[in-house]
């Protein structure tokens, strides 16, 4: 195992940076200084040798929408999610020991840390979305997983039993769409709908969609999706990872009401899912969208109506687990570049041309 270059009590990190929306991302080096004269790690804190890192949508809208006075002068962090090797605990550590593979999503958005870095410096007691990686999982995969899969499993384990239920997945090609699928199956949905493009289907039914819709065209997506609700009933569950504006105004063609159990999630983000320019205003919802929201929080809908994002907690491990043993999870990786060549992920990610997880790879 290979030891971390800690010189004089202190670690010297290769990690990409950006300091505003008008920087671009580049690789800097970062100096930790140890917690103590006797330790270099604080009691509560791991250190850890990164193997892979994965690009996530929140990653790029939180470089492109963050402002020029906001931390001025500080490098701020990029990336969230990982996998890698622990090399050393701090001495109140129990949960990991040396040589432990892990992952998880350490984001801390406008901070000098992120996962696009050689070496980690984790307090276990902050950031908590760190589990190890399951037996024979890759390491490739387990660092697509975090964020995708825990936003996935959060907001439908936290809104909706779904033994038996009827669901559509609005976004099945998406990272988290197709988190989202592999946990319906798993949690034992009876029919599951995802919206995705033609070159996403096979991978949609392979994770559990029962039948997959095209949503280029608006209204034939539409027409589709309320053909089905005749054949299989209305939908117990909406889950919408691309804020996708279909049923806006119409929920009650394809969703069960509240009082019947019906949920509409949606995934808080950007309206489109181009991300070669992030504007503030992506992230708004639209007037429709807004008004469904408003109406379900003052209790004058008949729908329930919830938003969410990252998930909070490293709840989703144990599922990994669980679902991996059972020979029902997967990670799709698109492309794996080395850590140098990061911007050919970046630039291949805003040019939406992407089929999977994009990583960048750590000697």
């Amino acid at each position: 195992m290979t030891e971390a270059p800690i010189v004089n009590n202190t670690l010297t990190v290769e990690a990409v940076t950006y300091y505003n929306y008008t920087t671009p991302l580049q690789i800097t080096k970062r100096e930790i200084k140890g917690h103590s004269e006797s330790s270099f790690l604080a009691p509560t804190e791991i250190l850890v040798k990164t193997k892979y890192a994965a690009l996530n949508p929140v990653d790029v809208c939180l470089w492109q929408l963050c402002p020029k006075w906001l931390k001025r002068g500080q490098p701020k962090g990029f990336g969230g999610d990982f996998s890698g090797v622990v090399l050393q605990t701090g001495s109140d550590v129990k949960s990991f020991k040396a040589g432990d593979k892990i992952y998880g999503d350490i984001i801390s958005p406008f901070n000098p840390e992120g996962s696009f870095s050689n070496y980690q410096v984790i307090d276990v007691t902050k950031q908590t979305k760190v589990a190890k990686v399951p037996e024979g999982l890759p390491m490739e995969k387990a660092a697509g997983t975090g964020i995708p899969f825990g936003t996935a499993y959060e907001l439908i384990t936290k809104h909706k039993n779904l033994k038996g239920a009827n669901v559509l997945v609005l976004g099945g090609g998406t990272s988290v769409g197709m988190m989202g699928l592999q946990i319906l199956r798993h949690l034992g949905a009876q029919y599951i709908l995802t919206t995705c493009s033609s070159k996403s289907n096979a991978v949609a039914h392979e994770f559990g969609a029962h039948e997959t819709v095209d949503y280029h065209d608006k209204e034939a997506e539409y027409k589709q999706i309320v053909e089905a609700t005749k054949k299989h009933g209305k939908f117990d569950l909406i889950f919408d990872t691309c804020r996708d504006e279909v049923f806006v105004g119409r929920l009650k063609d394809v969703l069960k009401t509240k009082k019947e159990g019906g949920k509409y999630i949606q995934v808080a983000g950007s309206n489109t899912m181009s991300y070669g320019t992030i504007r503030y205003r992506d992230m708004i919802p639209s007037r429709g969208n807004l008004r469904e929201q408003i109406l379900s929080k003052l209790g004058l809908s008949n729908y329930d109506f919830a938003l969410g994002s990252i998930s909070d907690g490293a709840g989703f491990a144990k599922a990994v687990s669980d679902m991996w043993e059972k020979k029902q999870f997967n990670v799709v990786v698109d492309t794996i570049y080395k850590f140098e060549e990061f911007h050919k992920a970046v630039d291949k990610f805003q040019s939406g041309n992407v089929k999977g997880k994009l990583l960048v790879e750590f000697d």
